[in-house]
């Protein structure tokens, strides 16, 4: 075999040290403009360019994910985070805050809303020493989730009965559940005749929020505000640059607010993951497996990434096991009060229901180009995804969230039914990536089993 050139191998180093200086969260940041884009293009249903847009965010996440174990661990620089406050500020300004909202209510939300973008982007244009100042401070994070809490309020306020299933599902069963009522035991009016169709810790999480407030989209946006706080907060070392930023972030996306005028149960979700990372690294690891098993008995989906969650050492298969133990529980004991209904509700609905031609994935753009694929294809390439994940990915913070977020983007790409909610936790767990990307000091493959601690 003929020797490599002195000239062929200068030139892979200059390429290496290339790669090796590119900030490694420009690439999920990219990914999650595309993706944020093309989920708010028509409100997250089907077009050609928001398919475009999701599947090149895809494409782009993909690279990024499986660069993870070659590339160091830094936060991300200014032109990450430019990115992503430039495009929040654009998406906002140029639509309103939810769809179906009106009044002084809707105009109060949207003026919000853009206040907040557009000082996340002033934060990132403030020099390099004034912009270290403010990492790790609570101030910048409280008022501009505090603009996104108000902004909230004032759209839920605009749109006091949404015309979507799921208001309806979710607010029956918060108000069942407080009435010792079997949540799976009919169905809602204004729910076009069907069962509550997730998992109980849904109703479980936002009852409270009804019994308050008689609205369950409230417990969905405080959600997504701890989800918020606790990205911000992170950083123990209060080190970490760009945190508050990403905070912020995770509320104020492209239309970021119709996902709690529509009551989609994603924030949940979100705001467990997060509380789950948060905890491990505050070597709170009893609190970490509660999170996980709020998030699986939440949504059915989240099953999906307990392999990922069993390989991150930080977390550990017994603590996966706890977790899954621990929502099986849960939903058991839905299923014991009456098998069929909880069967009729939390499973068959949601296998049987048909494919839609506006469902943001590639499952629709073969059916638009005449072909209808065998749903049998969906599980068996989602497993070889997960087959890839396990094989390529860092078992740290990073390697656990980016890979989760794109596990859930590649199940969404597949899917017979993907919509806003579905790619809006995908959003949400990227905006999480790029933050333990910031804390996390090295990219070690194999750390100390057991080790609790973020920085793996």
């Amino acid at each position: 075999m003929p020797a490599t050139s002195p000239s062929s191998q200068r030139a892979g180093q200059t390429a290496h040290g290339l790669l090796a200086r590119l900030d490694p969260c420009l690439a999920p940041v990219l990914a999650w403009s595309l993706i944020s884009l093309g989920n708010a293009v028509r409100y997250g249903v089907y077009t050609p360019l928001a398919i475009g847009l999701v599947t090149a965010g895809m494409l782009v996440l993909t690279a990024a994910v499986l660069r993870l174990g070659c590339t160091g661990y830094r936060p991300p620089g200014r032109l990450s985070l430019l990115i992503g406050c430039v495009v929040a500020v654009i998406s906002n300004a140029f639509s309103p805050a939810q769809r179906y909202a009106h009044g002084s209510a809707a105009t109060w939300s949207h003026a919000l809303l853009i206040v907040a973008a557009t000082l996340l982007l002033a934060m990132v244009l403030l020099p390099d020493a004034l912009l270290a100042r403010i990492n790790g401070r609570t101030m910048p994070v409280a008022v501009v989730l505090g603009l996104a809490a108000l902004a909230g309020i004032a759209g839920i306020r605009a749109t006091p009965a949404p015309t979507i299933d799921d208001f309806h599902i979710l607010q029956g069963s918060a108000k069942a559940l407080l009435h010792g009522h079997n949540i799976y035991g009919q169905a809602w009016p204004g729910a076009e005749g069907h069962l509550l169709p997730y998992l109980p810790g849904s109703a479980i999480l936002l009852s409270p929020f009804y019994l308050l407030l008689s609205d369950v989209r409230y417990g969905l946006l405080a959600a997504m505000l701890v989800a918020g706080l606790l990205v911000g907060r992170l950083d123990r070392t209060r080190r970490a640059t760009g945190l508050p930023v990403l905070a912020g972030l995770i509320v104020i996306f492209p239309w970021g607010l119709y996902l709690i005028e529509q009551s989609w149960p994603e924030p949940l979700l979100l705001a467990c993951l997060v509380g789950m990372v948060w905890s491990i690294g505050r070597n709170r690891p009893a609190l970490a497996v509660l999170c996980f098993a709020a998030a699986l008995a939440t949504k059915q989906t989240a099953f999906i990434l307990v392999p990922f969650a069993a390989l991150w050492p930080a977390f550990g298969w017994r603590r996966t096991a706890g977790s899954v133990l621990a929502a099986g529980a849960v939903i058991a004991a839905w299923f014991a009060l009456n098998p069929h209904q909880f069967v009729e509700g939390a499973i068959r609905y949601n296998l049987s229901l048909p494919p839609r031609h506006d469902s943001l994935s590639l499952f629709t753009t073969a059916i638009r180009f005449g072909h209808t694929p065998s749903f049998a294809l969906v599980p068996l390439l989602l497993a070889l995804a997960l087959a890839l994940g396990l094989w390529k990915l860092p078992r740290t913070a990073p390697g656990f969230v980016l890979g989760s977020a794109w596990l859930m983007g590649i199940f969404n790409l597949l899917n017979k039914q993907s919509f806003f909610n579905e790619w809006s936790l995908v959003i949400g767990l990227i905006t999480l990536g790029v933050a333990t990307l910031a804390v996390t000091s090295e990219p070690a493959a194999e750390p100390p089993a057991g080790d609790p601690a973020l920085v793996d």
